[in-house]
């Protein structure tokens, strides 16, 4: 958030009654980092200069207002679904968006800080994504072949830049090794497998979408 304090061009200052009290009650707020040092830079150009600038008021009033006993009882509320029915959902779609370069802040508290809770709003933006519901159908659908099954792999794999490196692997039949690896292509079939090529003595990394059933070995 930027810091309004040492605008030159905000002269005109003005004071409410009991301002410096709600300043230093809504630094006992559980304030982020970013707010937290707006409000502090505000406590201390109300103590140099007797009042706030019209602008710095506005967005002071901004802040005190999520925090006030209506908003704090929706918070609640929004933390209490979170954790009750979206907290699986957004570590999957995190870890997604950590790995694609988007929400990386957001992406990233969700992972390392169980008690983090992302702003509503935010969250439900994030997770209405296209890509981020694909990844999750993904995730969370049955695999279509079984650890220990033969596949093949199919004709078209090998054809795209992050597969080139394997295009020999055409038609050459696997073992399954694991069914349900991080999701890194958010398409139909992108549930991942690392798969175990006959003749090939390391594993790889692939798509259902370049696998198919595999005919037995007589």
């Amino acid at each position: 958030m930027k810091d309004l304090s040492d605008n030159p061009d905000e002269v005109c200052l003005e004071e409410k009654p009991n301002l410096s009290k709600r300043i230093d009650k809504l630094l006992k707020e559980d304030l982020n980092e970013d707010s937290r040092y707006f409000v502090e830079s505000l406590k201390d150009f109300l103590a140099t200069r007797g009042g706030l600038t019209p602008r710095q008021r506005i967005a002071f009033g901004r802040i005190e207002s999520r925090y006030s006993p209506e908003q704090k009882e929706k918070l609640e509320e929004w933390k209490k679904e979170y954790f009750e029915t979206e907290y699986e959902r957004a570590k999957i779609i995190a870890k997604y968006y950590l790995k694609a370069g988007y929400y990386a802040t957001v992406a990233r508290n969700i992972i390392d800080k169980p008690d983090f809770v992302p702003e509503k709003k935010h969250y439900k933006k994030m997770m209405s994504n296209k890509y981020a519901q694909k990844v999750y159908t993904e995730t969370i659908k049955e695999p279509q072949f079984k650890i220990g099954e033969l596949v093949k792999i199919r004709e078209t794999y090998g054809n795209n830049f992050r597969n080139k490196t394997h295009k020999d692997l055409k038609g050459v039949r696997c073992f399954v090794i694991a069914n349900n690896l991080e999701i890194l292509n958010a398409v139909k079939g992108g549930k991942r497998y690392e798969v175990l090529p006959m003749g090939y003595s390391g594993t790889i990394e692939i798509d259902e979408r370049f696998l198919k059933k595999g005919k037995k070995i007589s």
